[in-house]
């Protein structure tokens, strides 16, 4: 019973008016507009690195209140790890130049995503940070040299641990890496080889 009424009382209401949610994230601050589905992150610093599926937004999903734009400002320099998982109804991304590094499973899940712009100035990339699924077709990463893709830990091998794949374990089968002129050979020597036009 208290359940719905606070169903009634405060989601309701947001669904169909909207409203501001705001909060902090490490360094840095968060706010989420509900009557367009806009995330904002802003500051200066690195966000916090969350457990999977923890993240602040991740309980407003429980009641249909769907992120659906992410732009995070310049002036924050990390993604934490998780920090967009499973938000499968995001469909535009946009990373500012001050981001360098984006942790482990960043945007893991967010099967909505068919496009995005890493910037020149990332130079560390989690493990399965674009684990987003096959619908993911484009990715631009503006850099002539690729960033450093952080190892796996592989528990079932004691403290070995494995290459990163920054598109997870299957991989993107359908996506296209672009990058500028005279990287290519730079990318392909890192392991991205698979993911240029045949």
């Amino acid at each position: 019973m208290k359940k719905l009424l606070f169903i009634l009382a405060f989601i309701l209401p947001t669904l169909v008016f909207g409203y501001i949610y705001t909060g902090t994230t490490g360094d840095c601050k968060w706010e989420f507009d509900t009557s367009i589905g806009l995330l904002k992150i802003f500051g200066n610093g690195a966000m916090c690195n969350y457990n999977p599926w923890s993240h602040p937004w991740a309980k407003y999903k429980r009641y249909g209140i769907l992120v659906k734009r992410l732009v995070i400002k310049e002036g924050v320099t990390h993604i934490g790890n998780h920090a967009f998982e499973n938000l499968r109804d995001l469909k535009s991304v946009k990373i500012p130049n001050s981001v360098s590094s984006i942790g482990e499973q960043a945007f893991s899940e967010c099967t909505s995503l068919t496009t995005l712009t890493i910037p020149s100035n990332v130079s560390q990339i989690g493990y399965y940070a674009f684990d987003c699924g096959s619908g993911l077709t484009s990715v631009y990463y503006n850099r002539i040299v690729p960033g450093k893709l952080l190892l796996q830990y592989d528990g079932k091998y004691g403290a070995s641990q494995k290459q990163s794949n920054p598109f997870g374990y299957y991989g993107a089968p359908d996506c296209i890496l672009y990058v500028p002129d005279g990287a290519r050979e730079n990318f392909i020597n890192e392991g991205w080889g698979e993911y240029f036009p045949k």
